[in-house]
């Protein structure tokens, strides 16, 4: 009798784990599908991924410190809109400095 009832203890206790697994994975599935349609890019591979570069350039980016990033649980986080502005600043500092150097006559 003890020995069933200890059975059966374990198998409601198996079985609140995995019904508490299933839910914490809808619950992370859930959280990660806003993440995506936020203006957020959560991690160096998305951001990667938005810059059409591989992981290790943009490692080497955010340590230099080229690029506006910041971290959420350590993980390096971007928003699209400030890497998008931060883009046209540097497409306005290299057309200056191109025209800077065609009007002194040096070249690059």
């Amino acid at each position: 009798m003890r020995i069933q009832q200890v059975k059966r203890k374990s198998e409601c206790r198996l079985a609140l784990c995995t019904r508490d697994m299933a839910q914490h994975e809808r619950n992370m599935e859930s959280i990660m599908e806003d993440v995506e349609t936020a203006d957020l890019l959560y991690g160096v591979p998305a951001i990667g991924r938005h810059l059409k570069m591989t992981a290790p350039a943009v490692r080497h980016l955010v340590r230099a410190g080229h690029i506006p990033t910041f971290k959420i649980g350590g993980k390096v986080c971007a928003r699209p809109s400030t890497l998008a502005r931060w883009l046209v600043e540097q497409e306005t500092a290299a057309q200056g400095a191109r025209i800077a150097n065609k009007a002194t006559g040096k070249a690059r």
